[in-house]
């Protein structure tokens, strides 16, 4: 593996190849792998709770606004869109 040798006042390393190309591989299989594991989270976002609710606007008939939407994108009335927490 990896020898360190202390000097007056620093710490030096030396690896060996076999030790650089362990490291090497480690690092190219584990950033897919986060890639990956972020797309599916994301998909598994967009499943479980998506980014529109249908809530009709009552003056322009506009059912498509964002969870958290105060104003009607359209036309501008103030929406009393129902949220889980009250």
């Amino acid at each position: 593996m990896a020898r360190v040798w202390l000097t007056r006042n620093r710490v030096e390393f030396f690896f060996s190849l076999g030790a650089m190309m362990d490291i090497i591989v480690i690092v190219t299989l584990f950033v897919p792998l986060t890639v990956q594991n972020f797309a599916f989270v994301r998909l598994a976002q967009r499943i479980f709770r998506p980014n529109k609710v249908g809530y009709t606007c009552p003056c322009c008939g506009l059912n498509r606004h964002d969870p958290d939407a105060v104003h009607c994108k359209l036309c501008g009335v103030v929406l009393n869109i129902e949220t889980e927490g009250g």
